[in-house]
């Protein structure tokens, strides 16, 4: 049996409501996955909240943009959450192209 890829563990999660265990940018943290797709630079991102963890910006929590090609160590854990966080748009004007949503 193979690997799952990361992009395949995002869709994972977002399908199964299940938070990710990443590291981004050598930082440990935890994400609830929304949204998978293709950025304004063209790059294959994740749009997720932030649970915990730290990050460069300072703000431990809240929504992320997260480029896949930095995302490191991605576990899928058994952790659930309410696809309910205030502020999430399904129509994400940070992605030119979405492949799968919450």
């Amino acid at each position: 049996m193979s690997t799952p890829s990361v992009p395949d563990l995002i869709m994972q999660g977002i399908t199964q409501h299940r938070c990710l265990s990443i590291v981004y940018n050598g930082i440990g943290r935890v994400i609830e996955p929304y949204t998978i797709g293709i950025s304004r630079a063209s790059n294959p991102v994740v749009r997720a909240w932030q649970v915990s963890g730290a990050s460069i910006s300072g703000q431990n929590s809240g929504w992320k943009l997260l480029e896949i090609s930095k995302l490191g160590n991605v576990f899928l854990m058994n952790t659930t959450f309410q696809p309910n966080r205030p502020g999430y748009n399904p129509y994400d004007k940070g992605m030119i192209s979405i492949y799968q949503r919450i």
